[in-house]
């Protein structure tokens, strides 16, 4: 069954998941984990939870007892580039056979995050941009400020950035291999605020900060803050690491977005945004 249409099963009865994992040579997946998230246009960091571990032989998995819904799900794995499927896929039936799933090879490897002093900055938010890699996502720092790097593809660029309390470290281009090493300094966090002109309803329309680039079509993610206008068309992304994003508005009705790039971010401070939506691009 190809992975790239949406699975829909409508048989009635407890719902399960099942399907194989194996690398694009061919060869079996045999440790790995599967994690969902209720489908959505973008994810946010932290959309997918940890997942279900699956250790096998020949890459085969069978989850049981998922609850009846449309998913976004991830393949994981320390030897594998993280793929999320297609989306949606519908669970609602006795079994969901997702088939053959194949996986690119890669390594994950380690990060850590360091206080101004030298010592490791346990608990520090960690995150991770690809850039068109969807797959990236917040991670917290361990007790020796450790983290995990996911595995990316060949030819990806990886950028970097953590913050704990008012210490941060700004983005910064990760080495391709090696240990990734982010040191935080004095620093803060600044806010987004603004409001969102249109010649309908705007309660509800979704705002998101992105990193920069993209186009006003695209699934996006990793989402840097996401916030949701009430009547009036206010909204506020608050916890924003100095920098320069992409901030995209919510067109009525659709599933496009209006692309403000540029949108620069400083320590301690608040930008403040008009968003005019009537018939502009």
């Amino acid at each position: 069954m190809p992975t790239g249409a949406e699975i829909e099963l409508t048989v009635a009865g407890s719902s399960a998941l099942a399907g194989k994992v194996r690398y694009d040579d061919g060869r079996p997946v045999r440790s790995f984990s599967i994690s969902f998230a209720k489908y959505a246009r973008a994810y946010g960091e932290e959309a997918f939870a940890p997942g279900h571990p699956v250790e096998s032989a020949d890459g085969s998995f069978r989850i049981d007892e998922v609850p009846a819904d449309s998913y976004g799900l991830e393949i994981r794995g320390p030897s594998l580039v993280t793929r999320r499927l297609p989306g949606p896929i519908r669970v609602h039936g006795e079994v969901t056979d997702l088939g053959t799933i194949e996986v690119t090879r890669g390594q994950q490897r380690e990060g850590f995050v360091r206080l101004p002093g030298g010592g490791p900055a346990a608990g520090a938010k960690v995150h991770l941009d690809g850039g068109s890699d969807a797959t990236l996502a917040l991670q917290v720092a361990g007790a020796r400020g450790e983290f995990i790097v996911p595995a990316v593809a060949a030819g990806t660029t990886l950028r970097v950035r953590a913050e704990l309390d008012k210490l941060a470290a700004p983005w910064k281009t990760a080495a391709a291999d090696g240990p990734v090493e982010i040191d935080l300094g004095p620093g803060g966090l600044g806010v987004v605020t603004g409001v969102m002109i249109d010649s309908g309803p705007v309660a509800d329309r979704r705002v998101l900060l992105t990193a920069p680039g993209g186009t006003a079509a695209e699934a996006l993610s990793p989402v840097v803050a996401s916030a949701v206008c009430d009547a009036a068309g206010r909204f506020k992304l608050v916890d924003v690491a100095a920098g320069s994003y992409t901030l995209r508005a919510q067109r009525a009705g659709s599933s496009e977005w209006k692309l403000i790039e540029g949108v620069a971010v400083e320590p301690q401070k608040e930008t403040t945004l008009v968003i005019d939506m009537q018939g502009s691009p």
